[in-house]
């Protein structure tokens, strides 16, 4: 049996790794269905090189109106980008905030009594939902604002991550629309407690890089060549 030709542009992009070779790899599975739109337009805003060929290296304006809403709003471009991934709806927030959330969520963190208690129900729950977890889940969100947000100082090695914790779950169980500004919230948080800044980074830069490497491939459903 013949290689098929989306085989064959797959095979052609592992080999050299240039972003023209996957944009190719990639409108082939645009045309036959095995790649949305939307999908190849998020991994554009995500700075995707591949995808951003495909398209034509559009703005990130372009992509997103919330993100050029937001950016003539405030100015900030950090939280704009996290504003405007929103534009595809709530899993894709979810999963930017867990990428934000997961560059905190140290062992200090975790020690933190309530934390320790929330973050295996939050894993249990995100597993096999269940009503009853979830309440458990939302009440020690709860507990942990009423915490952060009382007179008692809070370890400074550990406030940032139990920000972003509280914030997450809080966004899994919420009503309405606050869902929407989770991420730039929990991207926030992520920039402030980030552990492994590198040299002279600065932190928005360094949680921006990796949340859109890594939401990037995930939009794409794989991994590089």
């Amino acid at each position: 049996m013949t290689d098929s030709r989306l085989q064959q542009l797959e095979r052609a992009w592992e080999a050299s790794g240039s972003p023209e070779d996957e944009a190719a790899y990639l409108r082939e599975r645009v045309r036959v269905g095995e790649l949305s739109r939307e999908r190849l337009e998020l991994a554009a805003y995500c700075r995707h090189e591949g995808a951003e060929v495909v398209l034509g290296s559009p703005t990130q304006a372009q992509l997103s109106l919330a993100y050029s809403e937001y950016l003539e709003e405030s100015g900030d471009s950090f939280a704009a980008w996290f504003q405007g991934v929103s534009s595809w709806g709530r899993v894709v927030a979810f999963q930017a905030s867990s990428l934000c959330l997961g560059l905190v969520l140290t062992e200090s963190v975790l020690a933190h009594p309530v934390a320790a208690r929330l973050y295996p129900k939050f894993l249990e729950w995100w597993a096999e939902p269940d009503d009853r977890l979830g309440a458990e889940c939302l009440a020690l969100a709860r507990s942990l604002f009423a915490e952060l947000e009382g007179p008692d100082p809070v370890n400074p090695v550990q406030e940032a991550g139990l920000w972003a914790l509280a914030t997450a779950t809080e966004f899994v169980f919420s009503k309405g629309e606050i869902w929407r500004g989770t991420p730039q919230v929990v991207a926030q948080h992520a920039s402030c407690g980030a552990v492994d800044v590198g040299g002279d980074e600065d932190p928005d830069e360094y949680v921006l890089r990796v949340v859109q490497a890594e939401l990037g491939l995930w939009a794409l459903g794989g991994s590089g060549p």
